[in-house]
């Protein structure tokens, strides 16, 4: 079907400017030459309309009724140009898009972008009318849970120089489900048949770190090496500086520990199944805005 519309354009074309068996070549190619100078000149036209200014546009479509300034004023202007009335740039334009110039409102539209230039320089040039910044209010940001990967990642980078063996992670977690091919779900939920999972690969992990401790700390065998083990790498776990009650609520369930060892496990379980460290979330600082401080700004990264 396509190829007969071409073939029915290419032969019309063909029959137009050669004027049928009739029109002799003096005749076509004056008429060749007249059209393709007209073309010539039509598309000439509208780039340089295409680039022209509010200015330009104002002085073609507006000026001759509301004179350079704006300030004309007549029986159907009384008040001349009374931009008081539109709070915006863009409600200006719609007005001249459907109103102005008075009774032939299809000379300045969105073609060209001639309305939008036009309502620009009568508002920002000629009355110097600046519109006020809008700036938008976020709300909370979302808690979102780490895929796989990113808390294998932070596993591994939390108990540098470690070498863990994060294996388990991937074994015994599942992504949520992707949504437009990514698969950092806000929508994904914790339930506690993956929440026992978390606590399993918490045990298995913390058996590799009482297994290099010597290599992350430099002390053992006591309970200020056990908080000092706390304010160092749940710091890391959670990507950012612990409050007092994330420290002594840490620092209260090590202490449960029957040996040392132990209690570096259960503070290591703790850390890796906190909701601090599981969820991706900014900070809830209790307000529609507030500016991020740079811990926060990295910690999606």
């Amino acid at each position: 079907m396509k190829s007969k519309i071409l073939l029915i354009t290419l032969l019309g074309a063909l029959v137009a400017c050669t004027g049928g068996e009739e029109t002799n070549n003096n005749s076509s190619s004056s008429s060749s030459s007249s059209s393709s100078s007209s073309s010539s000149s039509s598309s000439s036209g509208v780039i340089e309309k295409n680039e022209w200014s509010g200015r330009q546009w104002y002085q073609e479509t507006c000026q001759r009724c509301h004179g350079v300034d704006g300030s004309v004023v007549t029986d159907a202007w009384p008040k001349g140009l009374n931009i008081s009335e539109y709070d915006s740039n863009e409600q200006l334009a719609r007005y001249i898009i459907t109103a102005m110039p008075s009774g032939e409102s299809q000379l300045c539209t969105t073609e060209f972008g001639c309305a939008e230039k036009v309502a620009s320089y009568v508002r920002n040039t000629l009355f110097g009318i600046q519109d006020e910044e809008i700036t938008q209010k976020v709300g909370h940001a979302p808690p979102r849970v780490l895929t796989k990967a990113q808390y294998a990642n932070l596993v591994e980078e939390t108990f540098q120089p470690v070498i863990m063996d994060t294996s388990t992670i991937y074994e015994q977690l599942d992504d949520p489900e992707s949504v437009a091919g990514f698969a950092n779900n806000v929508s994904a939920t914790m339930n506690l048949s993956k929440l026992e999972k978390y606590v399993n690969i918490s045990e298995q992990i913390s058996d590799q770190v009482v297994a290099g401790f010597g290599q992350l700390m430099g002390c053992s065998g006591n309970n200020n090496c056990v908080n000092s083990f706390i304010d160092k790498y749940a710091k890391r776990a959670f990507r950012r500086d612990l409050t007092d009650v994330e420290r002594d609520q840490l620092r209260t369930l090590s202490a449960t520990g029957k040996d040392f060892d132990q209690k570096i496990k259960l503070a290591t379980q703790g850390m890796l199944t906190s909701a601090f460290t599981i969820y991706e979330s900014v900070v809830d600082k209790g307000q529609d805005e507030a500016q991020l401080s740079g811990v926060e700004l990295a910690s999606p990264l």
